[in-house]
């Protein structure tokens, strides 16, 4: 028995001495090399200038830039009804994609305080492919403090490791989160869910509230643009109607595509984020398109679009994969709508409508001039308030233009309190600096009683 266990120990003790006799060898191999000893990187490319050393290989070398927050809501915003809160962020990146969103909600307290030695919550966000949003939920507690918790500190990280956060404005008066990368105050305003620890009992009164709960999706009704080429200015104006049935349309956005990019997909090729306002004197939402001079040539399409109401119902709508469709999808619904694809022909614009817009807005010509020009008519609140937002609806305006924005404008319906005929005109004189011509462009407005609209004359 002696001898089994003495020969065995001999066996073990030579593969010991063996392997670092291997081992030893194959260090001073790696350094007549002149490669550093150590570890074989589990990345390893053939293209690689050695197979010991860690890689750095960066696949998106082209994305120098930031993702930026395109919208940010919570759902609901009370804890009146429910105590999970779902947090709602848009983000974008325009090369690599967005790979992270998070954020921390912290307590009356914590904001009061600081240093997280109070309560709040780190939220880690989930991609939601069907509304193209970063989503988290959040429980409160029975016990958690009563008031408004502030949503802050929204970190968004893209897949080329550059990251943006945005946070609460060490300034008191400020109420719109500051941009911690660009180094300057957004355009989004605080969001806070309010916590209240008395949810209302299952009565009669909670049955009649979810009888009038908003359920149903917001739609599209129109989408038209203005002008539909660029052949006089690359500022292009999108209009879009839309509505809901109860809880009334919160947020659009929606991308223009070039023609590369719907051909080949992915979002990889030149495309435009739009981001819409809301116009409460024409009831539509307005967006800018803004086209480069370098832009892709040829038909670029809005595409996309996604619309929300202020319960967090969505719709959305896109192109089709059938090319035989000539209207967008509707993806909620499952079935082709009845909105045509809306088209932008991006095409060379001619040098004296570039001159002419450019000396346009050197002189002082914006939207600002008909503002003042319409509110100080005799026109009533309602018709010069639907001048100046139809006009300034567009950022630039150039001189063979004016006349058709004006006109748009007039082709919405002034308030049915109007009891009389109301006269009014505005005038704005634009400087064309040219060899000696100065253009005049002057639109009367005139209220049909009869008919209940604007006429407007050149």
């Amino acid at each position: 028995m002696n001898k089994k266990i003495n020969l065995l120990f001999k066996m073990f003790l030579f593969i010991i001495i063996s392997f670092f006799f291997v081992f030893c060898t194959l260090r001073i191999s790696d350094e007549d090399e002149g490669v550093s000893p150590g570890l074989i990187s589990i990345y390893q490319n053939s293209n690689a200038y050695s197979q010991y050393s860690i890689s750095s290989y960066n696949p998106y070398p082209n994305d120098d830039a930031s993702p930026v927050m395109t919208s940010i809501s919570v759902n609901p915003n009370n804890t009146g009804t429910t105590r999970e809160i779902r947090v709602i962020i848009g983000a974008f990146d325009n090369d690599s994609g967005v790979s992270n969103v998070s954020c921390i909600l912290e307590s009356p307290t914590e904001q009061l305080i600081g240093g997280g030695n109070a309560e709040f919550f780190y939220l880690s966000m989930s991609y939601n492919s069907s509304t193209l949003k970063w989503e988290g939920l959040i429980n409160f507690s029975n016990d958690s403090e009563e008031g408004d918790w502030m949503i802050n500190n929204i970190l968004i990280t893209d897949r080329a490791g550059h990251t943006r956060i945005y946070y609460r404005f060490t300034e008191e008066s400020e109420t719109n989160y500051y941009d911690g990368q660009d180094e300057v105050v957004s355009s989004f305003a605080y969001v806070y869910v309010n916590v209240m620890n008395t949810i209302p009992s299952s009565s009669s009164s909670s049955t009649s509230s979810a009888e009038t709960t908003d359920e149903t999706p917001p739609v599209i009704t129109d989408i038209s643009v203005n002008p539909e080429n660029t052949s006089i200015t690359r500022v292009v104006t999108i209009t879009i109607d839309a509505d809901d049935d109860m809880s009334g349309v919160n947020y659009i956005d929606l991308v223009v595509e070039s023609p590369t990019e719907q051909e080949l997909g992915g979002g990889t090729n030149p495309l435009l984020y739009i981001i819409p306002d809301y116009n409460s004197v024409l009831d539509k939402w307005i967006g800018i398109a803004e086209f480069p001079s370098d832009a892709e040539e040829g038909e670029w399409m809005i595409n996309n679009i996604y619309v929300e109401d202020n319960e967090g119902n969505f719709r959305r709508y896109d192109r089709n994969s059938d090319e035989s469709d000539t209207s967008y999808y509707d993806r909620n619904d499952e079935v082709v709508s009845p909105l045509d694809f809306v088209l932008i022909d991006v095409v060379e614009t001619s040098s004296s409508s570039s001159s002419s817009t450019s000396s346009m807005q050197s002189s002082g010509y914006s939207s600002s001039i008909f503002s003042s020009a319409a509110s100080s008519s005799a026109v009533s609140s309602t018709a010069s308030s639907s001048v100046a937002s139809s006009v300034s609806s567009s950022s630039t305006v150039s001189s063979s233009s004016v006349s058709s924005v004006v006109s748009s404008a007039a082709s919405s319906t002034v308030s049915s309190t109007v009891s009389s005929t109301v006269s009014s005109t505005v005038s704005s004189t634009v400087s064309s600096t040219t060899s000696s011509t100065t253009s005049v462009c002057i639109a009367h407005w005139r209220f049909d009683e009869t008919s209940g609209t604007t006429a407007y004359d050149s």
